[in-house]
């Protein structure tokens, strides 16, 4: 088990992407603490976690807000004894879409940025890159559109599942990447290569 023993705290874990990540983490052996703005969400992916013998706490919070993130993270620390492993994968629609040059710097973090100031302490700033994942859309036509629009950009002819994305963030939390930082998990089956 690559996590065994691990606290990971995902940010939007009610949503299909943040499930994914709770599955592996879980398999892999991490206690995982959803959080979210939505209890329901949360609740019904830790019933799915728990169903499979995983570990699984939720918190029900608004993770735009800064102080309430560091009071739940401050919270997983000591009650679990560690936090290990940190994501975040929230939506914020406001500023989907804006030239980067364009967004406010309260918005944003680079990763590069956040991965020298804290290299030194030891924490690792990684990133997964897709150009889609077709099984978050719940429509099925806009989910066929978008698998044909992703798929015919690739290099494998495929589009990254949510166990791929589950799987990649596993192995990025894991010791098997610990010496990677400050750059992304290329994730688009060719769609965009390096």
């Amino acid at each position: 088990m690559l996590l065994e023993g691990k606290n990971a705290v995902i940010y939007g874990g009610g949503g299909s992407i943040g499930r994914a990540l709770a599955r592996a983490f879980a398999r892999e052996g991490a206690t995982v603490h959803l959080a979210g703005r939505s209890q329901q969400p949360l609740a019904d992916a830790a019933a799915e976690i728990r169903e499979t013998g995983g570990d699984v706490e939720t918190a029900q919070l608004d993770a735009c807000d800064q102080s309430v993130v560091d009071d739940h993270a401050d919270s997983v620390a000591t009650t679990s004894g560690s936090l290990d492993v940190s994501v975040n994968v929230i939506s914020l629609d406001e500023t989907f879409g804006t030239p980067l040059v364009d967004a406010p710097l309260d918005e944003f973090a680079l990763r590069r940025q956040l991965a020298a100031e804290f290299g030194r302490h030891g924490i690792r700033v990684l990133t997964v890159q897709s150009n889609g994942v077709p099984e978050t859309i719940r429509d099925a036509d806009a989910r066929q559109a978008m698998d044909e629009s992703v798929v015919s950009g690739t290099l494998l002819s495929r589009a990254a599942s949510l166990d791929d994305v589950g799987n990649v963030a596993v192995f990025a939390a894991s010791d098997h990447a610990r010496a990677m930082t400050a750059t992304k998990l290329n994730i688009t089956c060719g769609g965009e290569v390096d």
